[in-house]
């Protein structure tokens, strides 16, 4: 018994070394090593031990959430406009325009709530949707 955890050790410390494989899958096989180390039966070592897959971009878990709070602050900004929901959409749009122009220049304070909460969706770093129809979209999904 005590030779498999040797050879368990070596083969953890090959694979951190020659990294071969995607960093994801070394971390997620060292883990693992480590439990059946430390006394926990093999199959439990791997089944409770998640692989970490690491998605870029657009289907990373941060873009995600970042997303997901930049839409609930464009439906809250929504909420907060009158008339019907095309137009609520239309004068969101706008207002969306004009404080991303204004945030360029440098001399951007906001004047209300809306325009707060506008700013607060451009912190989340997930580009701001400036046609109506994409608002429209965001809206009716949330």
């Amino acid at each position: 018994m005590k030779q498999n955890y040797q050879t368990l050790s070596s083969v953890r410390k090959n694979l951190a070394e020659t990294g071969r494989l995607p960093i994801n899958l070394q971390e997620y096989l060292i883990d693992s090593i480590s439990k059946i180390e430390q006394g926990e039966p093999i199959d439990l070592a791997f089944t409770n031990t998640a692989p970490n897959i690491a998605l870029k971009g657009k289907q990373s878990i941060q873009y995600r959430a970042a997303k997901k709070s930049r839409d609930a602050k464009i439906t809250m900004a929504f909420s907060i406009l009158k008339g019907t929901d095309w137009g609520r959409c239309s004068q969101l749009a706008d207002i969306i325009r004009s404080v991303t122009a204004r945030i360029k220049t440098g001399n951007f304070q906001p004047n209300n709530e809306v325009e707060r909460l506008i700013l607060r969706a451009v912190n989340t770093g997930v580009r701001l949707p400036i046609k109506a129809r994409s608002i429209y979209s965001i809206v009716k999904s949330n």
